[in-house]
């Protein structure tokens, strides 16, 4: 996966802290990949290494003019399954980009095996924009061997990446985690991914949402809920660079940092009580990682509610494998006494070059159900340049009820909506129910779920599967998430390319992947392989609702039924239940 086409994240044991490492450019090698696996990513790596016209040089080829036909038809499927972003469940990897040119920008999660080549990182965030690596991965470390106590004490460790410590123990090893949601809407991406890494905490997840800004650039709003251990510590850090702080009281300690066998490896070390009120953090981006040699910062808003502690300290050299001199980290520490801990980390990250983006960032209290407090949501309003605001509302649990201050209310897990001067310009609304405006009432389907009736492997690789749900056909769900329930310790989500109706059933096809994930038993073949998914499992498919104004009036987007009524008018059908099997007039109940 290469984002922004350029771009190889730098996950566990592979690249150096910062060096931007971009996919391979050499045509042969591009086209001898393409030829013997068919991949749309290699016909597009092709193409954009300019060797796409005429790549046959084999005299044996008998229609060597038919291949540039091939790679364009098969690097358009490509760029229409990128849309926006990745999903690579079998590796674990997922990515989200945003915006074009200078101001494109793309973030990326890490949710595969924590354990070998990989680092103990699940659930890691990387941030690449204006062709600065923000959030950089240590990379490959000094020596690969376990013996080398730097790698397991640092490099190796869940501390040094930009995740979640429970209890002060570095993650379990597992193979990887679970992709909850994944959607890729105008102006909006959202991303949640969850690990089972440390058996005390009952819910480990992170939910990163991207927000596109009217004249371009971006900011992501980043929740990471934990239930579960009695301390919790965030660790952040930002590019190589000064690191300067705004809102906190800190003190020069020295070392040690107190952070257990990651001790070594931190100096100048400054600690205090978490923030009373707004706090930020900012990263300038040393000039030896300034592409153009424009001044570029990163901006952490610390919007986490009772911090018990926040610690800044420094990681010198912290590879031999690249040109960072040190890297400035923070730790957001939470403890609790004598009882469970449940703890979502909220912050707002704002990449930026010259100028900050955003004018103000704030936390919104929320309220539930008859006026009681909602612990399980969180809110945050954004006022950006030019009398524009956005409001982001976020519900943990699929069936949350919470109003923010303005009055608006929200059924469902995430919503956006953006004004400006005061004046509704567009909403999104996923996995929700209602959205309830001052202007009106959005209600959208929040899911549609089935059951797999048989799996199907169709030509060139492409595999998918038969339901009796009728689905929206055609492209109207492509590129959204399909979610299945299994036991397995793999990711069972897959991508949906094309939805159609096929001898009285619906056949989903997911493009070019596989459901198989091994053997049976791997010293007797004949006894068939193992799958991900099997018949009657159930699958899910996100729903969503994007609210514009168009000529005048207001449309709504969306897969599955949605309606918008502005206020004063009456007979909106508010969606109650999800699309399922069991719901459909077709086959009567």
């Amino acid at each position: 996966m290469a984002l922004l086409n350029r771009w190889i994240p730098a996950v566990g044991d592979f690249g150096a802290c910062m060096n931007r490492i971009g996919p391979p450019e050499e045509p042969e090698l591009l086209f001898g990949a393409f030829r013997r696996t068919g991949d749309p990513e290699m016909a597009a790596a092709l193409q954009r290494s300019g060797g796409a016209e005429n790549p046959c040089r084999d005299v044996y080829e008998p229609e060597p003019e038919r291949w540039p036909v091939r790679i364009a038809a098969a690097a358009q499927r490509a760029t229409a399954a990128r849309g926006g972003g990745r999903l690579l469940p079998g590796f674990g990897l997922l990515a989200l980009e945003l915006g074009e040119g200078e101001t494109a920008a793309a973030a990326w999660l890490a949710l595969g095996r924590n354990y070998g080549h990989g680092h103990a990182d699940c659930l890691n965030l990387g941030l690449i924009a204006g062709e600065v690596d923000f959030l950089p991965d240590l990379g490959y470390p000094d020596f690969a061997t376990r013996f080398y106590p730097k790698l397991r004490e640092w490099t190796g460790n869940t501390i040094s990446h930009n995740t979640v410590l429970v209890d002060g123990r570095r993650q379990e090893r597992r193979w990887g985690g679970r992709t909850r949601l994944f959607q890729r809407l105008p102006g909006f991406r959202a991303a949640e991914v969850s690990g089972s890494v440390y058996p005390q905490a009952r819910d480990y997840r992170r939910l990163t949402l991207m927000i596109g800004l009217p004249d371009g650039g971006t900011y992501l709003w980043d929740l990471f809920r934990v239930q579960g251990g009695i301390e919790h510590l965030q660790s952040w850090h930002g590019p190589e660079g000064a690191l300067t702080v705004d809102g906190l009281s800190l003190a020069s300690t020295g070392r040690p940092a107190g952070l257990g066998e990651a001790d070594p490896y931190l100096e100048s070390v400054r600690r205090g009580p978490g923030p009373a009120g707004s706090a930020r953090l900012t990263w300038d981006v040393h000039p030896r990682w300034r592409p153009d040699g424009k001044p570029r910062s990163l901006c952490l808003h610390l919007l986490t509610p009772d911090l018990h502690e926040v610690i800044l300290a420094e990681n010198p050299r912290p590879s031999s494998r690249s040109a960072v001199e040190r890297l400035g980290y923070c730790f957001l520490r939470r403890r609790a006494a004598g009882r469970e801990l449940e703890t979502i980390f909220s912050n707002v990250i704002e990449p930026y070059a010259g100028s900050p983006l955003l004018s103000r960032v704030r936390s919104l209290p929320l309220v539930g159900p008859g006026g009681r407090p909602a612990p399980d949501a969180a809110a945050i309003e954004v006022t950006l340049p030019g009398g524009v605001s956005d409001l982001l509302l976020v519900g943990f649990s699929p069936d949350a009820e919470v109003t923010a201050p303005d009055g608006t209310q929200l059924r469902g897990r995430v919503a956006h909506i953006r004004r400006r001067g005061g004046a509704l310009v567009a909403a999104t609304l996923v996995e929700g129910e209602t959205l309830n405006l001052p202007e009106g009432l959005l209600a959208a389907r929040r899911e549609a779920f089935g059951t797999v009736s048989r799996l199907e492997h169709l030509s060139d690789g492409i595999v998918g599967f038969r339901t009796r749900l009728s689905l929206p056909t055609k492209s109207a769900l492509a590129g959204e998430l399909v979610r299945f329930e299994t036991a397995s310790d793999r990711d069972p989500a897959y991508v949906i390319q094309s939805v159609r109706q096929s001898g009285g059933e619906t056949l989903v096809s997911l493009g070019p992947d596989t459901f198989d994930i091994g053997f049976r038993d791997p010293t007797h073949y004949a006894a068939g392989r193992e799958r991900l998914v099997e018949p009657g499992a159930v699958f899910r498919v996100s729903g969503h609702a994007v609210l514009r104004r168009q000529e005048g009036e207001w449309r709504t987007e969306s897969p599955f039924p949605a309606e918008f009524r502005p206020s004063g008018k009456q007979g909106i059908a508010a969606a109650k239940c999800p699309l399922r099997e069991d719901a459909r007039e077709s086959e009567g109940n």
